[in-house]
């Protein structure tokens, strides 16, 4: 339930610090066993970070 709840949260952006304070864990490191994003969650961020990046370092919008 718990690693549920924490993955939930992080999927839908809660910062990580408020999901350690959530769990009552005294580190980030200790609440992070809990956070266990699928993999789509995972390639989609990565394709978001490359696209801001490209748009950042270009000036172009590539989505479109």
């Amino acid at each position: 339930m718990r690693r549920a709840c924490a993955t939930h949260n992080y999927e839908r952006g809660v910062d990580l610090v408020a999901i350690q304070q959530m769990l009552r864990h005294w580190t980030v490191s200790s609440a992070m066993r809990y956070v266990r994003p699928y993999a789509t969650f995972i390639e989609d961020a990565y394709q978001r970070a490359v696209a801001a990046t490209l748009v950042e370092l270009t000036g172009k919008d590539t989505t479109a």
